[in-house]
């Protein structure tokens, strides 16, 4: 492996599951996704971690969320919801 990339790949392990988070809906946007679809599509969990985590992102302004009916919806700015 190759300075450079070994470097890559030791700056990705060190991101925290906010990081990854963030990063997931930044690189999807504008499309929303419900928590269940972030643990599938980021492997972070479990489940309630992930909730922890976007309600901390939605409170702090790095991206958006709504509830429809039992289920939360997050996105990045730019981004439109779908009902």
């Amino acid at each position: 492996m190759t300075r450079d990339n070994s470097t890559k790949l030791t700056d990705l392990l060190r991101r925290t599951n906010a990081d990854k988070i963030l990063s997931f809906l930044e690189l999807i946007s504008p499309q929303a996704v419900s928590n269940a679809e972030i643990v599938a599509r980021t492997g972070v969990r479990p489940h309630q971690q992930v909730f922890q985590i976007t309600q901390q992102l939605s409170r702090g302004g790095k991206i958006h969320g709504r509830c429809f009916g039992n289920e939360w919806q997050f996105w990045t700015e730019g981004a439109s919801t779908q009902s």
